[in-house]
């Protein structure tokens, strides 16, 4: 198992208005996707995070990727946010139409890998990209247990023509298991994630399911042959650009850890403030 020491995070910010239990969606997003080239890719213990092969299912469920080729990207222009899975076949059913599946993201906004806070899920059921809050978490760190609040939502829109959808699937350059790989690659309004996320750093979990609402299938970061936990899949600690928070000593606690006064000081060895070191 990975471990990570715990974070002082922010707090997540206050909610502006009343969740219902069902909301309209959002208007339809038209994202001018990054080049192959500006793309961030997440990283795991220092390095791009890849996937063991043959842990997922079949039908684009199967993440994959290693430190070269990494299984998870993200990237922001400012107005969008921007997600990119490699999956190890095509997730769709049909041209311009997704498998009923589950593909995205978890993020943890408080260290605490008992439960995570929010989750962003392409769902190939509902037809949308739904961002949600789990305000009932089961507390044992469980990557399959649901988000059940809906904060926003995005009808999917698949992308042939640049700028006109907000999901694009594409060939990718490699072939883990023999066969040609794919790009799942979705978009969603900044300003409606940094709204409940805040723009402090954060830790991502990313991978697949078969419901749409919950990550249930293939973890990225971990061997899901076995049972793997938010903790194991956890990425570093990350922005939402994908700018890692260092660990500038080496010491094992981030900067953000160490650098309680704000004096640019990351070598403090009494991270708790009680004179002990």
């Amino acid at each position: 198992m990975l471990v990570r020491s715990p974070v002082r995070l922010a707090a997540r910010p206050a909610r502006v208005a009343i969740l219902l239990a069902f909301f309209a969606p959002s208007p339809l997003l038209a994202a001018t996707f990054p080049a192959d080239a500006d793309w961030i890719a997440l990283a795991q213990d220092g390095q791009g995070m890849g996937d063991v092969s043959g842990d997922g299912q079949n039908n684009g469920r199967e993440i994959v990727g290693d430190t070269t080729d990494a299984a998870v990207f993200v990237y922001v222009d400012g107005t969008d946010f921007f997600v990119r899975l490699r999956v190890d076949d095509d997730p769709e059913q049909s041209a311009g139409n997704l498998r009923a599946y589950g593909w995205g993201l978890l993020f943890d906004v408080d260290g605490d890998f008992s439960s995570y806070e929010y989750a962003l899920l392409v769902d190939g059921i509902r037809e949308e990209i739904g961002f949600s809050e789990n305000t009932s978490p089961t507390g044992v760190g469980d990557p399959a247990d649901t988000a059940e609040t809906p904060v926003s939502g995005y009808p999917l829109a698949l992308d042939y023509t640049v700028g006109t959808g907000n999901i694009v699937v594409s060939a990718a350059a490699t072939a883990f298991n023999g066969d040609v790989d794919y790009f799942l690659d979705f978009a969603v309004s900044l300003s409606d994630l940094q709204a409940e996320l805040g723009t402090g750093p954060l830790y991502f979990m990313a991978g697949t399911s078969s419901n749409g609402r919950s990550l249930s299938v293939d973890l990225a970061g971990c061997d899901d042959s076995g049972t793997c936990t938010l903790e194991d899949a956890a990425s570093d600690l990350t922005y939402l650009d994908g700018s890692t928070v260092a660990d500038s000593d080496g010491d094992g606690l981030y900067d953000t850890e160490e650098d309680v006064d704000g004096d640019g000081d990351y070598t403090n060895d009494d991270t708790d403030g009680d004179g002990l070191v």
